[in-house]
């Protein structure tokens, strides 16, 4: 039975080889590797040590813009804080919308100009699935859609003098043609 011998070779000879594999090497060398050659990379990434460093306190007071889009890492918009539609200082719509992996809208907090808060709920074809919205001259509505968008159930409760019909809590359901079958007043 052989044994095996196997050839250490110097630092340098190696350090050499490894730069001419790996371009980065040399810089790697440079800053400090791990003294252990059996640890030295060839051709791959390489592992530097590891210093012990205090975390880096990293503190903005403020960032002002109308538009904060957030995207992955194959830029695919994922997330979007908006002001718009602003009139001189009287205030805007604000929106925040959550995007799928493919940039569609999946969910959105908003709220309006007249400081009307809403919150959406969108099927993966774009269409609002549930939407729960208030709305100081309107009154309070939750509303459901199948998944083609088309109406199912809505339960709201009108502002004093916001229906004709009166102020009176209503649940309405609509059948699979979009045709309301059913309602309840309070």
């Amino acid at each position: 039975m052989k044994k095996s011998k196997r050839k250490t070779r110097d630092r340098s000879q190696f350090e050499r080889e490894c730069a001419q594999l790996d371009p980065q090497f040399e810089q790697a060398v440079a800053e400090g590797l791990t003294e252990d050659i059996h640890d030295w990379p060839m051709g791959g990434t390489v592992s530097k040590k590891r210093r012990k460093q205090r975390p880096k306190k990293v503190i903005t007071d403020v960032v002002e813009t109308q538009c904060l889009v957030l995207v992955d890492e194959y830029g695919t918009e994922r997330a979007n804080l908006s002001c718009f539609g602003g009139d001189g200082g009287s205030g805007g719509h604000v929106v925040v919308h959550l995007n799928d992996d493919r940039g569609r809208p999946r969910m959105s907090l908003q709220v309006d100009r007249e400081g009307n808060p809403g919150i959406c709920l969108f099927t993966s074809g774009n269409s609002p699935a549930v939407t729960v919205a208030v709305n100081g001259d309107r009154g309070v509505g939750i509303s459901i859609a199948d998944l083609d968008g088309k109406p199912c159930i809505e339960i709201g409760k009108p502002a004093r003098g916001a229906d004709p019909r009166g102020d009176a809590a209503n649940i309405r359901v609509w059948d699979v043609h979009g045709r309301r079958s059913w309602a309840a007043l309070e």
